[in-house]
C-alpha cells in the first residue's frame, strides 16, 4: 500500500509541474480566473495521470488524456495560437519519455539491474528514480519559460506542421520504446512501427532541412541585396554632392565671367587665359549637367549616366514631368542607376545608332518609369530569365533584383518587354498618401 502512495504523490506532482508550465506559458484570458483555470487543469491531469498509471495499463490512452487536457483547457481559457498550443501540449508530454527512459537505463546501470526492475521496484531504487525525473522535469520546464520570456516563435504554416509532426512522430517512438523498456514487451508489430515511425521522422527532418536551405539561401540573397542597397545609395550621395558642386559652379560662372572681362579689358590676356586653364582644369571632371528636375539626388544620377552614354556615342532622350517626392529620391535614384546601367551595357553591343528614352510620368496612383534602349536582336527570346553574362555571375546580376525589391516596397511592378526593337523597362510606384 504504500508504494502506491508513493506512485500516487508522483503522479500528483508531475502533474503539477505540468499546470504550472502549461499556465505560464500561455496568459490567461481572465487573469482573476487564474486560479480556477490551474485547479481545472490540474484535477484533469491527476484524474487521468492516475488512471493511468493504476488502472487503464494503456500508454496510448494515457497519453492521449494528458495531452488532451492540456489542449482543452488552453484553448478554452488561455491566450494563444492554436499551433503553438498544440506544440505545447505534446512537448509537456512528451518530456517524460525524454526524462524517464534515460534515467531508467543510467539508474539501472549504476545499479546493476534491468530498466524494467527499476520502473517495478519498491525500495530506494525507485524513490530516487521517482525524485530524480520530477526534478529533472521541472527544470527543463523552467528552462523553456526561460527561453519563452526571450523569444517570439513566428514559424509559417508549413514550418508549424513539420515541427508538430515531428514531434508526434517523437512521441509514438517514446511510447513504443517505453512499452519495450517498462513491460519488457517486444513484438514484430512495435519493432515494425518503430522502424515506420524513424523512417516518417526521417522525412520530416529532411523536408525541414530542405526548407531551412531555402530560406537561408533567401536570406544571403536578401542580405547581398541589402548591402548593394546601401554601396548605391552611399554612391547617389556623392554623386549628388558632385551634382551641387556643379550648381555652385553655375552660380558663380558671371563673376568668373566678368573676371576674365576686366582682366582682358585691362590687356592682361596672358593672365585671362591662365585663369581660363585654372577654371578648366579644377572643373574638368565635374558632370556635364542635361537635365534638371525637382531632385538633386535624381538629377544628379540622370546627368551621370547621361554623360557616360554620351562618351560611348549613345544617343539619350530624358523626359520628367512630374514632380520628385522626398520620400522617393534615394530609392529613385538606385532604380535608375541600375536600369540605365543596364541600358547602357545593352546599347554598347548595338551596332546602328544606340539609343535610350527615359520617360518618368504618373499614372493615376502611381510614378511610372520607363526606360527603352534600343536592340538589333530579341533579347527575351534568347534570355527569357534575363540571367547575367558576366564573368563571375555570383558578383553580377544582382542590379534587376535591388529594382524588383524597390518596387515591392513601394507596392508598385515592373513589367518587361519588347516593341519596335527596343528593350522596354516598365515600372510603376505607389504615390504616398
Amino acid at each position: 500500500m504504500i508504494w502506491k502512495l508513493v506512485e500516487a504523490i508522483a503522479c500528483i506532482i508531475e502533474c503539477m509541474i505540468l499546470s504550472n508550465f502549461i499556465i505560464h506559458y500561455f496568459p490567461c484570458k481572465n487573469n482573476r480566473s487564474k486560479i480556477t483555470i490551474y485547479i481545472s487543469l490540474f484535477g484533469f491531469l491527476t484524474i487521468v495521470d492516475l488512471l493511468g498509471t493504476f488502472w487503464f495499463n494503456v500508454d496510448w490512452i494515457f497519453a492521449a488524456g494528458m495531452i488532451g487536457s492540456c489542449l482543452i483547457i488552453s484553448i478554452l481559457f488561455l491566450n494563444g495560437r492554436i499551433v503553438e498550443k498544440i506544440l505545447i501540449s505534446i512537448i509537456g508530454f512528451l518530456l517524460f519519455y525524454f526524462i524517464n527512459l534515460p534515467v531508467l537505463y543510467l539508474l539501472g546501470f549504476l545499479s546493476g539491474s534491468s530498466p524494467t526492475e527499476i520502473a517495478f521496484a519498491k525500495d530506494v531504487r525507485r524513490i530516487v528514480c521517482l525524485l530524480t525525473t520530477k526534478l529533472l522535469y521541472f527544470a527543463l520546464t523552467r528552462f523553456i519559460l526561460k527561453l519563452r520570456k526571450k523569444e517570439t516563435y513566428r514559424f509559417s504554416r508549413y514550418e508549424w506542421f513539420i515541427i508538430i509532426s515531428s514531434l508526434c512522430s517523437t512521441l509514438l517512438i517514446g511510447i513504443a520504446m517505453n512499452t519495450v523498456v517498462t513491460k519488457n514487451y517486444l513484438s514484430n508489430y512495435v519493432m515494425m512501427g518503430t522502424v515506420i515511425l524513424l523512417s516518417v521522422l526521417d522525412v520530416i527532418i529532411f523536408q525541414f532541412m530542405r526548407r531551412l536551405s531555402k530560406a537561408n539561401q533567401q536570406e544571403i540573397e536578401h542580405k547581398m541585396l541589402k548591402v548593394q542597397l546601401n554601396s548605391q545609395q552611399e554612391d547617389m550621395r556623392k554623386v549628388e554632392l558632385q551634382y551641387k558642386r556643379i550648381s555652385i559652379i553655375q552660380h558663380d560662372y558671371q563673376n568668373q565671367l566678368d573676371c576674365i572681362h576686366s582682366l582682358m579689358c585691362n590687356n592682361q590676356i596672358q593672365r585671362a587665359i591662365q585663369y581660363v586653364e585654372e577654371i578648366s582644369q579644377k572643373h574638368s571632371t565635374l558632370i556635364q549637367s542635361h537635365i534638371h528636375c525637382s531632385s538633386s539626388v535624381v538629377n544628379a544620377v540622370i546627368n551621370e549616366k547621361i554623360s557616360i552614354a554620351q562618351n560611348e556615342n549613345i544617343s539619350c532622350t530624358c523626359q520628367i514631368i512630374v514632380p520628385i517626392p522626398g520620400y522617393l529620391e534615394y530609392d529613385l535614384s538606385v532604380l535608375l542607376a541600375n536600369v540605365l546601367d543596364n541600358a547602357i551595357d545593352a546599347c554598347r553591343k548595338e551596332q546602328e545608332e544606340p539609343r535610350i528614352v527615359l520617360t518618368i510620368s504618373d499614372v493615376a496612383a502611381y510614378y511610372r518609369i520607363n526606360i527603352k534602349n534600343t536592340i538589333s536582336e530579341s533579347v527575351l527570346q534568347k534570355n527569357s530569365s534575363l540571367k547575367t553574362s558576366k564573368e563571375h555571375p555570383e558578383n553580377h546580376g544582382w542590379g534587376l533584383q535591388s529594382v524588383k525589391e524597390i518596387a515591392n516596397s513601394h507596392n508598385g511592378s515592373i513589367d518587361i518587354y519588347e516593341k519596335d526593337n527596343m528593350f522596354v523597362v516598365n515600372i510603376l510606384l505607389m504615390k504616398e498618401e
